[in-house]
């Protein structure tokens, strides 16, 4: 799905939410009832945006907040030197991305790259990203709140909303309390939210690092990649089923999913290989002149008549200075033949020949030998195979341990990974709107406070999140410009 369809999908889903809404706040009968309930529910509707807004945690982020005082104190301190790292890191990652953009030959991998589901976010993976996101943003926040706690700053509510496509969260503190505090007590409130971010991120990095050995007891792995799941919409339906443990692609070896994907890209970055055939059995099927092939739009050549579902294309290429033609082969028999490059690659006692699938550039015939029954043939671009299955490395020591448990774990980790670290390094550059302004003022107010006139500290604070912002927003800009041309 495109960009510009998953955003008509999306608008037309807010369209209808706020239609109706507006009818129920309109209609009599239920105008009043319904206004009570929004009312009692902490709801609040406009158009691609909903909001839930609650005081039932204040309480709670009081007694942890106070729970143990020297040890949240000392806790949230060291959120705010890691707050102040990651500030000045942020600029500097920014920074380096745009010099690697426009100044060094080879352009970097980008930092700032937004999400659209459908385009660069698989929609099967909609789930994993929402729950990530709203995960994210709710630890950050109850970080700011029981960091406001242990400051003696009031706790006045907090809340979560979705704007568009982006789920939230958001702790409202009482601006008075927060203001006549010192600057250092600030700073721990404002670093608190990407403190939580680091350390969430930290624990889901040791919870992947420590899945071999938790998931040891009931997983077997080692021995191949187990088929997790296989969308209705795969070329592989019908053909891999769930549990099913695939060993190898082509020649290349598989015991982990790591090695899954590298064999991919290997198959995928490199040429398509030739295999070796008897050419008695090649001489038993018509040749075909280049002239009489018919060229499809992808650069592919067709020999075979139509309606065959077994075989393909191949162009034959003999030794001993014979001119190359075309054959209509079956391919699962010459799929299963020794790689080539040529005919001199092809020793034995019988005479061979090197044939290659006359496909497209970015296409390539591969087979996927797994435990379930005869191999699979795959024809096409290798990388769709990353969605064409879902595979991970552990396989049920028993029916009733479930084939599913360790890819959610690796997902959910790696999403929280992912995304957790983007809010913890983005939310500290210094750039107005971000956590980044509250803590670089408080922190040149109070590291400045007896070298600078606030007169002077106030400037230096406007260049630098001029700077800041300036910054960031090229980068956005980068980003999404990335994103429509993906």
């Amino acid at each position: 799905m495109s960009m510009v369809h998953t955003l008509g999908v999306v608008a037309v889903f807010w369209g209808c939410l706020f239609a109706v809404d507006r009818a129920l706040r309109r209609y009599r009968p239920w105008k009043s009832g319904y206004s009570q309930w929004l009312e009692d529910k902490g709801l609040s509707l406009s158009f691609a945006h909903v909001r839930c807004y609650t005081t039932k945690f204040n309480r709670t982020f009081h007694q942890l907040g106070n729970w143990n005082k020297p040890m949240s104190r000392f806790w949230f301190g060291l959120g705010a030197l890691i707050g102040v790292m990651l500030m000045g890191s942020s600029v500097v990652v920014l920074g380096f991305t745009l010099f690697q953009t426009f100044f060094a030959s080879e352009p970097s991998e980008q930092v700032l790259t937004p999400v659209m589901p459908g385009v660069n976010l698989p929609w099967s993976d909609i789930v994993y990203y929402l729950v990530t996101l709203i995960v994210c943003a709710v630890f950050h926040e109850v970080g700011h709140a029981l960091a406001a706690s242990t400051e003696q700053v009031k706790v006045n509510g907090f809340g979560i909303f979705m704007l568009f496509l982006y789920p939230g969260a958001f702790v409202d503190l009482h601006s008075d309390h927060l203001n006549v505090i010192s600057p250092k007590r600030q700073l721990r409130i404002y670093c608190a939210g990407v403190w939580h971010n680091f350390v969430l991120v930290l624990f889901a990095l040791l919870l992947l690092l420590a899945l071999p050995v938790l998931l040891a007891p009931f997983y077997t792995s080692g021995i191949g990649v187990v088929a997790v799941s296989v969308p209705q919409d795969s070329v592989l339906r019908g053909k891999l089923a769930p549990g099913g443990v695939i060993t190898s692609v082509n020649a290349c070896p598989v015991s982990s999913s790591n090695e899954w994907y590298s064999c991919v890209e290997e198959i995928a970055t490199k040429s398509q290989p030739g295999y070796c055939v008897f050419t008695d059995v090649i001489e038993k099927r018509k040749s075909v002149g280049l002239n009489e092939t018919k060229l499809g739009s992808d650069g592919s050549r067709e020999c075979c008549s139509e309606g065959s579902q077994s075989d393909i294309c191949f162009q034959v290429v003999y030794g001993k200075g014979r001119h190359s033609a075309f054959k209509c082969l079956t391919a699962r028999t010459v799929a299963t033949r020794e790689s080539c490059q040529n005919s001199r690659d092809c020793r034995g006692v019988m005479d061979y020949a090197c044939v290659f699938p006359a496909v497209a550039p970015q296409t390539r015939l591969v087979r996927i030998s797994h435990t379930g029954g005869q191999d699979v043939l795959f024809l096409g671009d290798p990388r769709a195979l990353h969605y064409a299955i879902s595979v991970n490395s552990y396989l049920p020591s028993g029916p009733s341990v479930p084939l599913w448990l360790p890819d959610l774990l690796q997902t959910s980790c790696r999403y929280i990974i992912s995304l957790s670290s983007a809010l913890a390094l983005l939310n500290m550059v210094p750039a107005y709107f971000l956590d980044g302004q509250w803590a670089l003022t408080v922190l040149v107010e109070w590291c400045l406070e007896d070298l600078l006139s606030p007169k002077y500290r106030r400037r230096l604070c406007s260049c630098i999140l001029i700077t800041g912002s300036v910054l960031l927003g090229l980068n956005i800009c980068l980003a999404i410009w990335t994103l429509v041309n993906w």
